[in-house]
């Protein structure tokens, strides 16, 4: 397997490397079938796995049989042009470090490709998955279904990541009869390494210090928070920062609705970020001085009181404004996370407090 694995980890990112590789598992392993289960008298065609379906809209796919087939062209009465016992298809969509956005999924999701019968599979791997906005995916479907009329869509989307893939590739009943076993049971074990070598770009932030770090570190970390619910925390948002420099990795939570905007808390790697939002671009200058002035009035100003406090930022005007920061927050990561927990809480509750000042909910 030495070959496999120099050839696997050449450019272990690489979604077209990815592609081709899973393109070889999925046509002669059963995984697609344990990913996607479908149910009923429904087989997949192993045999005529498709690639870049769609005019290459989706990555790969492979036709599903059983059961009466669907004729999809209008007003016809004879057979379907697709074929005896075709009644649908996994269209396959691959991310690998690669945000899937509400833009991917309204392409993906239109009626002109994604016919009844269709079920759609997105792959997530390496940063893919944990920034993978579980609500946003929701809310897009709930509107999809309901504006095309197609009930039954939530069930045809399935998400999986490599958390789903790693251990399914172990799994020896995958593994087909005949002269592709061995081979296919090596594939599955260099790729099952090589998902776990994308993983552990997240998991190692604890054994050096923030300073030391890389993008992976910060994704690992951030995910970690959201995972153990630390603070407020449940429900972040992670990913790139729009309009900071390449290579930051932000981490976003606590929207306030404000008069006029809102604000929110945001990890810029290491920085703790107070960000506000105005609604209106002529109000933002009279948003910027009410925020600045509440949060003022709770001890927060242009000099650090202890490490970790926050600091009132210079103010420039935009459509997204730093409004204070803290820094120093990530020092110690011992204990669980238990400092960086009851730190957040305390900036929470600040920021909590300047927006009930000014009219919100707080």
């Amino acid at each position: 397997m030495a070959a496999i694995d120099l050839l696997l980890h050449s450019k272990k990112d690489s979604e077209r490397l990815h592609q081709l590789v899973l393109a070889a598992l999925l046509g002669r392993t059963h995984l697609l079938s344990r990913l996607v289960p479908l149910g009923g008298a429904a087989r997949l065609d192993r045999a005529s796995l498709l690639w870049e379906p769609e005019g290459k809209t989706f990555d790969l796919g492979m036709p599903i049989l059983g059961g009466e087939p669907i004729d999809r062209r209008p007003g016809a009465t004879a057979a379907p042009a697709d074929g005896e016992g075709r009644v649908g298809r996994v269209l396959i969509e691959l991310r690998v470090d690669a945000a899937l956005d509400e833009d991917q999924l309204e392409k993906q999701l239109n009626p002109r490709l994604f016919h009844a019968g269709d079920h759609l599979l997105y792959l997530l791997l390496g940063y893919s998955e944990i920034t993978l906005h579980r609500g946003m995916l929701a809310q897009v479907l709930t509107r999809i279904a309901r504006r095309d009329r197609v009930p039954d869509l939530r069930g045809r989307v399935s998400v999986r990541g490599a958390s789903d893939l790693i251990p399914l590739l172990a799994d020896p009943d995958l593994l087909p009869d005949g002269p592709d076993r061995r081979d296919a049971r090596d594939l599955l074990a260099a790729y099952r390494d090589l998902l776990g070598d994308l993983r552990s770009r997240t998991t190692r932030f604890a054994e050096r210090p923030p300073a030391a770090w890389t993008e992976g570190d910060f994704y690992g970390l951030f995910a970690r928070c959201r995972a153990a619910r630390l603070a407020s925390m449940a429900d972040a948002v992670i990913g790139r920062v729009a309009g900071a420099e390449a290579g930051v990795v932000g981490c976003q939570w606590l929207p306030l609705a404000i008069p006029g905007g809102e604000l929110a808390l945001q990890f810029e790697d290491d920085r703790l970020c107070v960000k506000l939002r105005p609604s209106q671009e002529s109000q933002r200058k009279r948003v910027r001085e009410q925020v600045d002035a509440a949060l003022h009035r709770l001890g927060v100003g242009p000099d650090a009181v202890a490490p970790g406090a926050l600091v009132a930022a210079p103010r420039k005007l935009g459509s997204i404004m730093t409004v204070a920061c803290a820094d120093g927050l990530l020092a110690d990561l011992s204990g669980e996370l238990a400092a960086v927990g009851k730190a957040i809480t305390a900036i929470e509750e600040t920021v909590r407090a300047a927006a009930h000042a000014l009219g919100g909910p707080g």
